[in-house]
């Protein structure tokens, strides 16, 4: 995330691949878009940030964090709010902007279970926040101080396996990333 935010610096159009939905919070019109597997599908599907907010009740995707406050996210261990699913964390969201915003405005909040229920898990809402956001602050790029460093080119699939080996990923991992990437970069020549 970090180093995508630092290319974007550049004026960059940049993609990110993954099966993580939270990158999400990052996309940005013309600037920034995400090739996100879907299970369900069986395919990757490039998201961007029209499409976000699409699939989202218009909410924008800076607004995703705030979601996730309520909603919360078992797979990444986000409590959020109990009670309060998908759809009515984008209501409040469209509504009032932002998990804060909503806060100073409790009163306003309909239906009543709702806002008993944001009252009693504030400090739940205040914490998942906290975890949802990813860190974007700057980083120096040191050996990847030359843009040329950060231009796309061909894979090196040997030096891919062995940092998946390294990390512990799976090859079949690493072949499905690769395919997708080819396959969405032929698609944008």
């Amino acid at each position: 995330a970090q180093l995508a935010r630092s290319a974007m610096n550049f004026e960059a159009s940049v993609s990110i691949v993954s099966a993580d939905k939270d990158f999400q919070q990052l996309l940005e019109q013309n600037k920034l878009r995400m090739l996100r597997w879907d299970s369900k599908k069986s395919e990757y599907i490039e998201t961007d940030e029209a499409a976000f907010r699409e699939a989202n009740n218009a909410c924008a995707p800076k607004q995703f964090v705030d979601m996730l406050a309520l909603m919360g996210d078992v797979s990444d261990n986000i409590p959020g709010v109990a009670g309060i699913g998908i759809k009515t964390s984008q209501k409040l969201v469209a509504e009032f902007g932002s998990v804060d915003a909503m806060y100073e405005m409790l009163e306003d909040v309909k239906p009543k279970r709702v806002r008993e229920l944001l009252r009693e898990q504030r400090s739940n809402a205040e914490i998942s926040r906290a975890l949802a956001q990813i860190c974007t602050e700057e980083i120096p790029l040191g050996r990847f101080a030359s843009w040329n460093a950060l231009q796309r080119r061909e894979i090196d699939e040997e030096r891919c396996r062995e940092l998946f080996n390294l990390v512990g990923l799976r090859a079949s991992f690493l072949l499905d990333m690769i395919d997708a990437v080819r396959g969405y970069h032929q698609q944008q020549s």
